[in-house]
């Protein structure tokens, strides 16, 4: 059985080393490359919702799509090893400087050299438990996001947990961002929908644990007054699934 940790969103803001950002501080520039993207609170409750409830000081973890380490110096120190994957050489440097400072040992990276290698780089990292691909598949097209949750499955040990996110046109945010956008580029958003995620996972093999439908505070029928807003659930749909223990 797993040992879980308990953590908190001050946890998840100061990184491995236990020391706590300046969350009051916005005119400071960002430490760690994409959290201008988000506030720490916002990327610390991912985390804390999807992340750290699942994991446990014995999980070996991937990251794929690392970028800066935003994510990494959050989740690794909740792992017994997380390998960070990403396609460019500049972000897995820049991951793997902000894991240093942070003083993880337990972390390692890797590079994709191109899409069709996934399968090949998660291999080489061994038996995974968790695989987590977070603010990725939001500029992907179908394909590169069905063939990423194939790779994913086959790496996975039986029962081990998957988190995917992918920006959702069926969303109040999601709909207003697509609409202020002209066309599809990678530097831009692919929106799909829920249940074309959902249909994927299904069809591969996966079952749903959870998602973040219920946490929105604009799409959701309760109070508004009781949800703090997030821009990932609000735009994006956020997904925990699981290998089944035993393939059929």
């Amino acid at each position: 059985m797993l040992k879980r940790t308990s953590v908190s969103n001050a946890d998840m803001r100061g990184g491995g080393n236990g020391k706590g950002g300046d969350e009051n501080d916005k005119h400071s520039p960002p430490r760690i490359l994409g959290q201008e993207w988000s506030s720490d609170d916002e990327i610390s409750q991912v985390v804390l919702d999807f992340i750290a409830p699942h994991v446990g000081s014995q999980t070996r973890a991937a990251e794929v799509g690392c970028g800066g380490g935003r994510l990494a110096v959050r989740v690794a120190p909740l792992l017994r090893h997380l390998h960070c994957i990403d396609i460019s050489p500049k972000m897995l440097q820049r991951c793997k400087a902000a894991c240093d400072e942070a003083e993880l040992p337990n972390a390692s990276f890797r590079l994709l050299e191109n899409l069709e290698g996934l399968g090949s780089v998660l291999d080489a990292c061994g038996p995974l438990d968790f695989i987590y691909c977070f603010d990725v598949l939001v500029h992907s097209d179908l394909h590169v996001i069905h063939s990423y949750l194939q790779a994913f499955y086959a790496a996975l040990q039986p029962g081990g947990l998957l988190f995917v996110s992918v920006a959702d046109v069926t969303s109040e945010a999601g709909y207003e961002r697509f609409s202020k956008q002209a066309k599809f580029t990678v530097g831009g958003f692919y929106f799909v929908c829920p249940e074309i995620l959902r249909s994927f996972l299904s069809r591969i093999g996966f079952a749903v644990v959870t998602d973040c439908v219920n946490r929105r505070r604009r799409d959701t029928a309760q109070n508004a007054s009781d949800f703090k807003e997030n821009i990932y659930y609000e735009r994006d749909y956020l997904l925990l699934c699981r290998k089944p223990d035993v393939e059929a």
